[in-house]
């Protein structure tokens, strides 16, 4: 196969976030169960850019049913995040461009009017994608979709998995009775996300603070190389948490993740 070749987002493509391996288009891992790998994406808009974890897979979980590629080429499914990306940025019936960029590991998607100067035909208000996981905003007019708790753990743990360039699942470390948000299949990453915003968007939230307070403990009683918490909501409550209690934390980093703009955040105590 090439390194790099095109695919056109078809509708299907376009609302669910995924698209297949072609004979036309660079060539994707091939574990040895034909199961399902991961890789990261490299997805440069016309309007926006993001680095999304994908998973590649040739069958579904259980060998057999829904979907079966027999021809042995590669389903690569970017999930809501490679949706709202194409909601964004290319409208149904578009192409986009694939190219490798370090082989069966990171890919990158390019957005055909980056490079051809073509005006866009999206109107990225009328795609589903473009709407999915915004912030709940009730009105006399309506509402959008909610987004909370646990749309925000998928959502970080797809994040936190490209920065660090490795797939993140729910998992435990090793003498540590806890299930972590996310882990690093060598277990050397580990991770939780919190969604907290401040008591009536004023106050600090005196529980929330000692379930941080908590997780920084056990975080730091692993062996894991990265430790981290992922915040989202509300970037006041890592701040005031760390201006109070920073000072204590020995070797777990605080991130801020924007869920409307995906921009990620990097905080550390102030030095003493």
């Amino acid at each position: 196969m090439a390194e790099w070749g095109t695919i056109r987002i078809g509708k299907t493509y376009h609302e669910k976030g995924f698209f297949n391996e072609t004979n036309r288009t660079p060539q994707f891992p091939r574990p040895d169960d034909l199961r399902e790998s991961t890789i990261v994406l490299e997805c440069m808009g016309s309007k926006t850019s993001d680095t999304i974890s994908a998973k590649v897979r040739y069958r579904n979980a259980s060998g057999k049913g829904a979907w079966i590629n027999l021809d042995h080429l590669a389903r690569v499914f970017g999930g809501t995040r490679l949706a709202q990306w194409f909601g964004n940025n290319i409208a149904v019936g578009e192409e986009v461009q694939l190219q490798v960029t370090e082989p069966l590991h990171r890919y990158r998607i390019t957005d055909s009017k980056v490079t051809e100067g073509v005006p866009s035909a999206l109107r990225s208000s009328d795609s589903p994608a473009a709407k999915a996981g915004t912030q709940d905003r009730s009105s006399k007019g309506g509402s959008q979709r909610r987004f909370g708790p646990y749309e925000f753990e998928a959502l970080a743990s797809e994040v936190m998995a490209g920065h660090f360039g490795v797939p993140l699942a729910k998992g435990s470390l090793p003498g540590v009775a806890k299930e972590f948000d996310m882990v690093s299949p060598d277990c050397s990453i580990a991770g939780d996300a919190k969604f907290f915003t401040l008591v009536r968007g004023e106050a600090p939230p005196p529980a929330k603070f000692s379930v941080i307070a908590e997780h920084v403990w056990l975080l730091e009683k692993t062996k894991a190389t990265h430790r981290f918490l992922v915040f989202g909501n509300d970037r006041r409550v890592p701040v005031l948490w760390l201006s109070r209690f920073g000072e204590l934390v020995e070797n777990v980093e605080f991130y801020f993740l924007d869920h409307e703009t995906g921009d990620l955040e990097s905080y550390w105590p102030e030095p003493a």
